[in-house]
């Protein structure tokens, strides 16, 4: 890892600037230069970080020549420039500035392992792969990669596992999956107990190979032994989940829901196929998953109509989640054509799972009668239901236009009785929470208000 990032915190660059100044001495121009290169970095304004940090660099100040040296590594405020970066760092380190010496170390350390392992030492091109991963030589996967093949091919149980993960995780190619669990198996069978975990997962989630329990069982029990920590807990998974899957292949939908429930984070395909069993049988859950995997194309290809075909038929069945589902698909004209009619049904069917945004803009319809029959009763509900939630921020200009709006209501009798004094503290609360338009109003009306936030 750059030293870089292990000291670019705020309360460690600080902490920098403190022993700088205790060592240097307070007051010259090079100590000025420096404070200043640290206040812009903190402030993300790299460009002129490097500027300060350079003037203060020409006047020998150890600590602004190693951060420019890092500047100069990472590319922040000039070019990515590493013989630069080392020249920096030469410079500190004469001064006897630690962090520059260890770096130093580090890389003359990193050379050695670079020259033993062109010569083939195993062990070196490992640790120089282990390098690329953890990014001390701010190398890509693939030069990863081509390490921890060499070591690999002469029989590195660790290199087998991390090439393995390097095929597997870093790479969209999967025709490498095949290679990648070759390369656990090896590892597996030398021991590795990390090899051992991911066997074991393989089996149990069917990845390249079909599911297999028992095989699942016998690497977990193995990994066990070895000590592995997450081990016993996928153990008693298995186990339990066992006599679910016995009810799921003999036709219970419900287990059958379970089991999808099962693979939803393991592995997708497997999932879709669980829960397509289930939502064949009528189950309404299972059919509601199923149209959301087609909505987002997890481990199935993505087809927003056959999305809304499931979503419908959970829909109809009372399930809430699916018919806010609908109500979104039927306002966007995904999977279906856009019809505002059609998302005010769903939408008054599962109003509980609407956020501020979403009920904002459903009184606004009802209240302007824009594809449903105008009715500002319901328009005024969709708005006390935005404002009576507890939003994050994102929603909170919605939550702050339905309080302007309810408020509009309020003063003139629109839908509901009279009320101006509620009407104007409601305004306050929406100019609070930044809606300019209460605050107009406000001003309009000669009453004071707070300032937006």
């Amino acid at each position: 890892m750059p030293i870089l990032r292990a000291i670019r915190s705020a309360s460690a660059i600080l902490f920098a600037l403190v022993l700088t100044a205790a060592f240097t001495g307070c007051g010259t121009r090079a100590d000025s230069e420096y404070e200043k290169g640290v206040e812009a970095y903190l402030r993300n304004d790299y460009a002129n970080a490097v500027l300060h940090y350079r003037e203060a660099a020409k006047r020998e100040h150890a600590e602004a020549q190693f951060q420019l040296g890092c500047c100069y590594e990472n590319g922040e405020g000039v070019p990515a420039d590493f013989a630069e970066a080392v020249k920096w760092w030469r410079k500190a380190a004469e001064k006897s500035h630690q962090a520059a010496r260890e770096r130093l170390e580090e890389l003359d350390e990193l050379e050695r392992c670079r020259q033993a392992a062109e010569r083939g030492d195993a062990e070196a091109q490992y640790h120089l792969g282990r390098q690329c991963v953890e990014g001390a030589l701010n190398a890509d996967p693939r030069e990863a990669a081509k390490w921890f093949r060499l070591a690999a091919e002469q029989g590195h149980a660790g290199a087998q596992f991390e090439l393995a993960r390097n095929l597997c995780y870093d790479n969209d190619d999967d025709d490498d999956d095949a290679e990648a669990f070759e390369w656990w198996r090896k590892a597996a069978e030398q021991g590795h107990v990390e090899a051992i975990f991911e066997l074991a997962d393989c089996y149990e989630v069917g990845f390249v190979v079909d599911t297999d329990p028992a095989q699942a069982l016998e690497w977990y029990r193995l990994a066990l032994e070895k000590g592995h920590a997450k081990a016993q807990e996928r153990i008693d998974d298995i186990l339990e989940m066992e006599g679910n899957r016995k009810a799921a292949e003999q036709g219970s939908a419900d287990a059958q829901l379970i089991m999808g429930y099962y693979y939803e984070n393991k592995y997708a395909e497997e999932a879709v196929k669980w829960f397509r069993l289930a939502a064949d049988q009528g189950h309404a859950r299972a059919q509601f998953m199923l149209g959301c995997h087609y909505d987002s194309g997890d481990g199935v290809e993505e087809d927003p109509a056959e999305a809304v075909k499931w979503l419908t038929l959970a829909a109809e069945q009372g399930l809430e989640e699916a018919q806010f589902q609908l109500y979104l698909h039927y306002e966007k004209g995904k999977g279906v054509p856009r019809d505002d009619a059609e998302a005010a049904k769903w939408l008054n069917r599962s109003r509980k799972w609407a956020v501020a945004d979403t009920l904002y803009r459903a009184g606004c319809q009802y209240a302007a009668g824009a594809g449903v029959k105008k009715d500002m009763a319901k328009a005024i509900e969709y708005w006390r239901m935005a404002v009576a939630q507890d939003v994050p921020a994102k929603y909170a200009p919605a939550k702050a236009a339905a309080q302007y709006r309810l408020a509009q209501c309020l003063y003139d009798g629109d839908g509901i009785p009279e009320n101006k004094q509620e009407a104007i503290e409601l305004w306050r609360t929406a100019a609070e929470n930044g809606n300019a338009d209460a605050k107009n109003k406000l001003q309009e009306l000669g009453v004071a208000e707070p300032p937006l936030k």
